[in-house]
């Protein structure tokens, strides 16, 4: 068994089993890590015992109105670092390498990218320069292969798509109207993108960087998720108390909407795609969606004004950002509990986890 200090920091997961009497849990990506005893009762720390052997992950919360990015180390439920970014940060992508997080920053239409082994922006992209005529950027994706990302610009209605290689703008993809949020799906060949004022979703084809085609979902959706290993997307309706299920092979929404709280705005689906939850930043609550029923199964009550929402990914854990409150809720996923509220910056929007 090798030991956790000859282990570089980028290396570590969040959980490492030392012994069976011990286990190294690292704070966060460019902390030190503890070595904490954990008897077999549990007796000793019920709180690292809970999340025994859970990588639960870091989350990465967009504080609107504190320009900064909380990282949150989701078992210890502790924010780890508060990071200087544009002005307005909105959305917040992963790249699936875990290496960078990528922020749009609405009101100066940058993008920063931070490291996450040192937790430091490492460069700021200008949306709106040269060629480029992009403004208001709200919502992140990046491809598969962590080589593009994609920002859905609200006030231009395009995308802006950021080589991540040479971290500059190489294409815009003009829409139809005002984009919120991307959605890419598994084969990574097209996005799904929410325009607001439509009440659609447009159909982005990733290899020639156009709109093909639109799908009606109902009046202003504003987030989205796609399932990773099924033709499955669902989209948040702000407009109406509704979630719109989309087949994303076929590019159809489904005839009956699925019933959640008001003013529902992010969404995220469980690893298998089995649960989906639902943030309802009217209601104060967050839906639980049946996913084979295409049913809400449980409301649970999280801080003031949630917006985004992101299941860990190994779907122990849910993360959902509290706009009005400034806080993030941590729900044990097991039992549909709050287990913790932690502090963040001000105005916390959109958040993902690595």
């Amino acid at each position: 068994m090798p030991n956790p200090a000859d282990i570089p920091p980028e290396e570590r997961p969040s959980c490492f089993r030392v012994s069976p009497e011990e286990e190294c849990i690292p704070k966060g990506p460019g902390t030190d890590e503890t070595i904490k005893t954990v008897d077999d009762e549990g007796a000793e720390d019920t709180e690292l015992q809970r999340f025994k052997c859970f990588d639960l992950g870091i989350a990465y919360v967009a504080n609107f109105g504190g320009d900064s990015v909380s990282a949150v180390d989701v078992a210890r439920t502790d924010e780890i670092a508060r990071i200087p970014v544009g002005t307005g940060p909105y959305a917040v992508a992963a790249s699936p390498d875990k290496r960078f997080v990528y922020v749009s920053n609405f009101v100066d239409n940058t993008l920063s990218v931070i490291r996450t082994l040192s937790n430091t922006v490492i460069a700021t992209i200008d949306l709106n320069a040269g060629p480029f005529t992009s403004s208001g950027p709200e919502g992140v994706a990046v491809s598969h292969d962590s080589r593009f990302v994609y920002v859905a610009n609200y006030l231009s209605a395009n995308i802006s798509v950021v080589d991540a290689h040479q971290l500059t703008v190489v294409a815009e993809i003009p829409l139809t109207s005002w984009p919120t949020a991307i959605g890419i799906t598994p084969d990574g060949n097209a996005a799904y993108v929410t325009l607001w004022d439509k009440g659609v979703v447009a159909i982005v084809d990733l290899n020639t960087n156009l709109q093909v085609g639109t799908v009606v979902v109902g009046v202003a959706p504003e987030g989205i998720d796609i399932a990773c290993h099924k033709p499955l997307a669902y989209v948040a309706l702000q407009g109406a108390p509704h979630v719109r299920a989309v087949n994303t092979d076929v590019g159809m929404a489904a005839v009956t909407p699925i019933a959640v709280g008001t003013s529902s705005t992010g969404v995220s689906f469980n690893p298998n795609a089995t649960l989906a939850y639902v943030t309802n930043k009217g209601s104060d609550t967050v839906s639980v969606i049946d996913v084979f029923r295409h049913a809400k199964i449980l409301a649970i009550p999280v801080g003031d004004g949630p917006v985004g929402v992101k299941v860990a990914k190994n779907g122990f854990a849910v993360v959902v950002a509290n706009q009005d409150s400034s806080t993030v809720s941590i729900i044990d996923a097991r039992t549909s509990n709050v287990t913790a509220t932690v502090p963040v910056g001000s105005g916390p929007v959109y958040v993902d986890i690595i």
